[in-house]
């Protein structure tokens, strides 16, 4: 069995200072990766959260235009025929897309029926009176 380390490069490179944390505002929102993102997260969010998405939400959001983006982008390359095709990367970044998706699908259900307030029985007979 292979031995671990117990600090990643990562935790190593945080702890000296190394690497600087990088946001949104480092980006350059020229380019055209940057603005699909941006415009793919703006689309998926008024979809899926139309009163606005709160920080779970916006951060599910995120992630989710930037997986979709790279699976585009390799079936880009793919059907170029622009190098190897990562099959196991590939298929580990739609399933985690599909369990994002499906976490903004939860939450929007559970606004929906938050929001449901006459019984079914009430409905029923207040259009049977109508009629």
């Amino acid at each position: 069995m292979p031995e671990f380390p117990t600090v990643t490069e990562t935790e190593r490179r945080f702890a000296v200072g190394f690497t600087r944390l990088l946001c949104d505002r480092d980006l350059d929102a020229r380019r055209g990766t940057v603005r699909r993102i941006r415009d793919l997260a703006r689309a998926l969010s008024n979809e899926a959260c139309p009163d606005g998405a709160s920080i779970a939400q916006r951060l599910i959001i995120q992630r989710t235009a930037i997986i979709a983006s790279l699976c585009s982008h390799l079936e880009a390359s793919m059907l170029l025929g622009q190098g190897e095709f990562p099959i196991g990367d590939y298929l580990a970044m739609t399933t985690t897309l599909r369990r994002l998706l499906a976490a903004l699908g939860d939450h929007r259900l559970k606004r929906q029926l938050k929001d449901f307030t006459i019984d079914p029985l009430d409905y029923a007979r207040e259009q049977e009176a109508a009629s």
